[in-house]
C-alpha cells in the first residue's frame, strides 16, 4: 500500500504542477512494469492510476468517465463446434480468430454501455465482443456470433477475459485508479494498457502503457535450456526417463 500511495502522489504532484489546458489530458502510470511468475504463482493484480488534467469540457452529467483495457499478446485461436452423430461427439464447422488477444480486461467506471456510444465502443474496441470483430468476423451474422461469444464464455470462465463495468474508481474529482487481476494461467509477453477519458459518450484523449509478465527462477532457465541447447536438452530428458524407469523396477519389484 505504501507503494500505491507513493504512485498516487506523484500522479497528483504531476497534475497541481501542470499549467492550464484548453483540452482535457491525462496522465497514467502502472503500478509495475514487470511481472514475475515463479512456480508458487498464484496470480496477481495490475492496478492503473491515473489523473485527469482538467479543461474546458466536462460531461453533461458533470463527471469524466474513464475505460481501461489490457491487452495481451495476440495469438491465433480455432473454436470448433462439436455435434452428435451415431452416439459419438465430433469436432465440426470451424472458425479461425487469427488475431484474438491472448489475455483482454476491460475496466469503465460505468457499464459500457451508458458511457460510450455504439460507434465509439466499436471504434475503440470498449467491450469484448468489439475486440474480437477487429479479427475480421462479420458480428451481423448468427453462426459467426456464436462462434464469438463461445470464445468469450471460454475464455472467461478461465479467467482470462473479463468486462469490469465498475473496475474504475474516482479517489476524487480527478484522481481514479482501477485493479485488473491476473490469473495463475497468465500468458506470458508483453501487455498493452490503454486508458481513455470519455465525454458525453465520446473518447476526448487517452494514454498507452505496457507492462512484461515473464517467467523467472529455475523454470525460467530450464525453459531457456531446452531453446539454446535443445539436443543436450533432449538427451538429458531421456536419461532422466530412463534412470527413474529403472529405479521404479528396483524399489517396486517383487522378490
Amino acid at each position: 500500500m505504501r507503494g500505491a500511495s507513493a504512485i498516487i502522489a506523484a500522479v497528483a504532484f504531476v497534475l497541481l504542477r501542470a499549467t492550464p489546458a484548453a483540452a482535457e489530458n491525462l496522465v497514467v502510470t502502472v503500478s509495475t512494469p514487470r511481472v514475475a511468475i515463479q512456480s508458487n504463482f498464484a496470480g496477481a493484480d495490475i492496478v492503473v492510476f491515473g489523473g485527469i488534467e482538467r479543461g474546458e469540457r466536462i460531461g453533461s452529467h458533470g463527471r469524466y468517465d474513464i475505460a481501461v483495457t489490457v491487452r495481451g499478446p495476440a495469438v491465433p485461436l480455432d473454436v470448433r463446434l462439436k455435434q452428435r452423430e451415431a452416439g459419438v461427439w465430433i469436432n465440426a464447422e470451424r472458425r479461425q480468430f487469427p488475431e484474438a488477444p491472448s489475455f483482454l480486461a476491460i475496466a469503465s467506471t460505468r457499464p459500457i454501455d451508458e458511457i460510450a456510444t455504439p460507434e465509439t465502443v466499436a471504434r475503440y474496441r470498449l467491450s469484448l465482443p468489439a475486440a474480437l470483430d477487429s479479427d475480421g468476423l462479420d458480428a451481423a451474422r448468427p453462426e459467426e456470433q456464436a462462434f464469438r461469444d463461445a470464445l468469450i464464455r471460454l475464455k472467461s470462465q478461465g479467467g482470462l477475459y473479463a468486462q469490469q463495468p465498475r473496475g474504475v474508481s474516482f479517489l476524487n474529482d480527478t484522481l481514479f485508479r482501477a485493479t485488473i487481476p491476473l490469473p495463475p494461467n497468465v500468458p506470458l509477453g508483453i501487455y498493452q494498457v490503454e486508458t481513455r477519458l470519455l465525454i458525453d459518450g465520446e473518447v476526448v484523449t487517452g494514454q498507452r502503457a505496457s507492462l512484461e509478465v515473464i517467467k523467472t527462477g529455475f523454470e525460467d532457465q530450464v525453459a531457456q535450456w531446452s531453446k539454446d541447447r535443445a539436443p543436450v536438452y533432449g538427451l538429458a530428458t531421456c536419461l532422466i526417463a530412463v534412470t527413474l524407469g529403472w529405479f521404479a523396477t528396483v524399489v517396486f519389484r517383487r522378490d
